[in-house]
């Protein structure tokens, strides 16, 4: 388990490249499942999440990552974004590539493209597809890039 404190902030990088950052006020619970698929191993990895991170995942079929939050799963293959569970609700918001958000209670699912970002409420409802919001990437300053004040405030996209 990993956990921050309200100043504190963590990289955590995983073998084969992946990066999480891991937001103040956070805790993270990580397990790898090795399993024998034909001729190749495959990795599952698993993080339950309590409070707020930011990934930057390689693609990699024989590395899948899932995040848990108490009411969603998200699905990774190769992307950028940001996730959060805080007061009961999970949020995701997608920088570069496409992530799959289900409810835990409707098995209710959304997929979230570059620019979007979508809720899973405390009842388990997944909210459709919105633009992504800035408000997201608040506490991320450490990540290395800084977002620009027209990709903070959002830009139109097609739903």
């Amino acid at each position: 388990m990993i956990r921050t404190n309200v100043p504190g902030k963590i990289i955590l990088t995983l073998l084969g490249g992946d990066d999480f950052f891991i937001a103040p006020d956070t805790e993270i619970k990580f397990k790898e499942n090795k399993i024998k698929k034909g001729l190749s191993n495959i990795i599952n990895r698993n993080l339950t999440l309590k409070g707020r991170l930011l990934a930057k995942i390689r693609k990699n079929l024989a590395r899948p990552i899932q995040i848990r939050t108490p009411n969603a799963i998200v699905a990774v293959k190769g992307t950028e974004f940001v996730t959060e569970f805080i007061q009961g609700i999970t949020n995701v918001g997608t920088i570069k590539g496409l992530v799959s958000m289900t409810s835990i209670v409707t098995n209710k699912s959304v997929k979230l493209k570059k620019g979007t970002m979508s809720s899973v409420n405390i009842e388990g409802t997944v909210m459709p597809p919105s633009e992504f919001s800035g408000e997201l990437m608040h506490d991320f300053e450490f990540a290395g890039e800084k977002m620009s004040e027209e990709d903070a405030a959002g830009t139109k996209i097609k739903l």
